[in-house]
């Protein structure tokens, strides 16, 4: 048991330190909340949407964090979107199977939220293995 324990809190000081890292990076994570995500003009994914009507819309997403937190690549917010802005990633996070935010992101920025992400469960399965 203290093994697992100890195994655990390693995991999340590498994470904690990895996290650090792209802190110094040429690159620094950027993004922006967006408010709809709009198909030939015509908003598709607003906060609110259910789950399942994102899915139904934008496919099954490319990667998922968590049930909560979906990825999708390759999209951005024209025209508003500057031409040299690197924020083409789609994150969509839910609460109770609801869109409650929407973010566009760079690729350094779905780095970190995935290494926040990681700390998050190692974090709760240290208190799991407390209980």
């Amino acid at each position: 048991m203290k093994t697992r324990t100890s195994s655990l809190l390693i995991l999340i000081a590498a994470l904690s330190t990895a996290g650090l890292s792209f802190a110094s990076s040429p690159n620094p994570a950027k993004g922006y909340r967006v408010s709809t995500v709009l198909q030939d003009g015509i908003p598709i994914v607003e906060q609110g949407t259910p789950s399942f009507t994102v899915r139904r819309l934008l496919g099954i997403p490319v990667r998922k964090l968590n049930n909560d937190t979906w990825i999708y690549y390759n999209y951005n917010a024209s025209p508003e979107q500057m031409p040299d802005d690197s924020c083409h990633t789609l994150i969509i996070t839910f609460a109770d199977d609801r869109v409650t935010e929407i973010k566009l992101v760079n690729d350094h920025a779905v780095q970190v939220i995935a290494k926040q992400s990681d700390a998050k469960k190692a974090s709760s399965l240290v208190a799991a293995i407390k209980k």
